[in-house]
């Protein structure tokens, strides 16, 4: 009754790590084969403790077999691919393994083959659950890192650079052109405007109309200026300043160059930590 139980618990555990091995490594599997794997694992604890069978336990013989099933599991069919599958099939079997171990000497209890499948379970439990935490967080870092591009705003000869968010929510488009809007800090940017407009927002003055049309008076931008409405950004029914700009660099997988733009100044910032300085539409990408 023991060899049945021992065996049937080590097919079922050793199931589940070669299918967590697959997901994990995003691996091409059929399932019988996979099963065909964990029988072969599983008969190898049972002639393990066979008479006459100890070199079966020396650490070269459980090398082979993990080999052995990786090979049956997934029938890689280059070297590199045996390579990846066998390091991913290792990191699974030791988080299972330390997990099970680690809830076994937690709990304290002794009655160890009884209480086998219990550990076990409670160890595919661990491992399931740190895994998809594992990946949430890699997937996550990755998604952030694609958001985060890094661009160039040029203007009359004069550049800066910025990181800017790919923000979905960002729906701002000029009125009259319905060109995108990039939603810059003006710190970002303050360099590359006339000294007159820069005043204006140094001294926190209101964007109104008339001041506007003061500080344009003595400058070119007159055809550059565009007045941005919105309802976000901590306030509702307001107005940004925006200008066209000579071209703005999109630097991400590939460099884009757009023109057909608005860039909108905002006199805050954007993010607390301040990871970027900028709002990039999306149609922009």
């Amino acid at each position: 009754m023991y060899i049945d139980l021992l065996f049937i618990e080590n097919l079922l555990m050793n199931y589940i790590i070669l299918v967590l091995t697959a997901k994990l490594g995003k691996f091409d599997f059929k399932g019988y084969k996979l099963l065909i794997a964990s029988a072969a694992g599983s008969l190898y604890v049972i002639i393990m403790y066979l008479p006459h069978m100890g070199f079966m336990r020396d650490f070269t013989a459980k090398v082979m077999l993990s080999m052995l099933m990786v090979i049956i599991a997934f029938t890689p069919a280059k070297i590199k691919f045996f390579f990846q599958e066998i390091i991913v099939f290792y990191m699974v079997a030791f988080i299972f393994g330390g997990a099970s171990i680690a809830i076994y000497y937690l709990i304290g209890d002794k009655q160890v083959i009884r209480n086998g499948m219990y550990y076990s379970a409670m160890g595919v439990a661990f491992v399931v659950v740190a895994i998809k935490l594992g990946l949430n967080y890699i997937h996550g870092k990755i998604n952030k890192n694609k958001l985060n591009i890094s661009l160039k705003v040029t203007i009359e000869g004069k550049s800066n650079e910025m990181i800017g968010l790919v923000d979905t929510g960002n729906s701002l488009y000029e009125p009259l052109s319905h060109w995108p809007v990039i939603i810059v800090e003006f710190k970002k940017i303050k360099e590359l405007l006339p000294d007159s407009i820069r005043e204006l927002y140094l001294k926190g003055l209101d964007m109104d109309l008339g001041s506007l049309t003061v500080a344009l008076a003595n400058t070119n931008w007159g055809s550059r200026v565009r007045m941005i409405p919105f309802s976000s950004l901590g306030r509702e029914n307001g107005m940004l300043l925006g200008f066209k700009p000579d071209s703005v660099l999109i630097k991400g997988t590939e460099e884009k160059e757009v023109k057909n733009v608005i860039v909108a100044i905002y006199n805050n910032s954007l993010s607390k930590n301040q990871e970027y300085g900028a709002l990039l539409h999306p149609d922009i990408l």
